[in-house]
């Protein structure tokens, strides 16, 4: 699907959750581009929308991310920061309007988004000077003005040399980096395992409350009560199941 009748620099890509909107964001004109999918996912049932929201005022475009219930749209300056928008319609750029609110990274180059956590606690960014990716926890969930650094680095000097791009997997164990120099897009895990903690009220078989699952493990526990909710008994019934 070609966009070069709207923008021949594009930079960043998105989609609404369901598939059936799609988002660029272009260096030409810093302006983000939208999209419908008549098909969901099918790119080649894609549309313009003739909706479209202009930048210029806060951002170098690079990239474009939503909040997952579309209310809220951030937008990444290649050099400086990452800017706030709200939409007063969700998923329609627009009605997007600059909230005033902006996460600045002071000397950072090809600075591209990586995307936030599912709670919106903590947001991700790649860093294309020092081929790192950077963590920021948000004190205000969604809200990028309170974001700081959470001194988190991860360094692909070892695969990508130029990144500028990537996502995270729906589960946030797996994200990817696009590499401008190779063009290469590379995989990454998330190591470190989920933890649990399991309310007092249950008693366990064998006395002690298991652990949770490792990544990309799945478990099944099961849990009931025969007090009306005073107490509970619990029973880890599978474990690592494919």
């Amino acid at each position: 699907f070609s966009i070069a009748s709207q923008e021949t620099g594009p930079y960043g890509l998105a989609f609404k959750p369901d598939g059936t909107i799609m988002y660029v964001s272009g260096a030409i004109n810093d302006t983000v581009w939208q999209y419908t999918l008549s098909t969901a996912w099918d790119l080649s049932t894609a549309s313009y929308a003739s909706k479209s929201f202009n930048a210029s005022a806060q951002a170098n475009l690079t990239d474009v991310k939503f909040k997952p219930d579309g209310t809220k749209m951030y937008l990444v300056d290649v050099n400086t920061a990452t800017h706030q928008y709200a939409l007063s319609t969700a998923w329609d750029v627009s009605t997007a309007s600059y909230e005033s609110k902006s996460l600045a990274e002071s000397g950072t180059q090809f600075y591209g988004g990586l995307g936030f956590n599912s709670d919106g606690t903590k947001y991700f960014t790649i860093d294309g000077a020092t081929d790192s990716v950077k963590e920021y926890n948000l004190s205000t969930a969604w809200d990028i003005s309170t974001g700081s650094a959470s001194g988190t680095t991860f360094v692909t000097t070892s695969q990508s040399i130029n990144p500028r791009n990537g996502t995270f997997s729906t589960s946030g164990h797996k994200f990817y980096v696009i590499d401008n120099g190779s063009d290469d897009v590379f995989q990454y895990s998330c190591s470190g395992n989920a933890t649990i903690t399991w309310p007092s009220s249950i008693e366990w078989a064998g006395g002690a409350a298991p652990a949770a699952p490792a990544n990309g493990e799945t478990d099944i526990f099961t849990i009931s009560t025969d007090d009306g909710g005073t107490t509970y008994q619990g029973f880890k019934t599978a474990d690592n199941l494919s």
